[in-house]
C-alpha cells in the first residue's frame, strides 16, 4: 500500500469533489432553522432566555456563514472537509 501523503490527499480530493455540493444541505438549513426558531422564541418570550437564545443563534449563524463562505468561495474547499 502506498503511503504517499500528497497522492493520498489528491485521491481524497478527487473523491470529494463530486459530493461537494452536499455542504449546501448541511449549512443552509441549519442557518435557516436556527434563525427561525430563535426569532419565534424571542417574539413569544421577551425575557432573558429568549434574548440569550437569539444571541447564541446569531453567533452560530455568523460562524456557519463564515464557514460556508470559506468553503464555497475559496479554492481549498476540499481541505476544509479534511480538517
Amino acid at each position: 500500500m502506498d503511503y504517499n501523503l500528497l497522492v493520498n490527499l489528491e485521491a481524497c480530493r478527487d473523491a470529494l469533489v463530486p459530493i461537494a455540493s452536499l455542504v449546501y444541505y448541511s449549512h443552509l438549513p441549519a442557518i435557516a432553522v436556527s434563525l427561525l426558531f430563535s426569532v419565534y422564541v424571542f417574539l413569544n418570550r421577551r425575557d432573558l432566555p429568549g434574548i440569550l437564545l437569539v444571541i447564541i443563534s446569531l453567533l452560530f449563524v455568523t460562524f456557519m456563514s463564515f464557514d460556508f463562505y470559506q468553503y464555497v468561495f475559496t479554492d481549498q474547499g476540499t481541505w476544509i472537509m479534511l480538517t
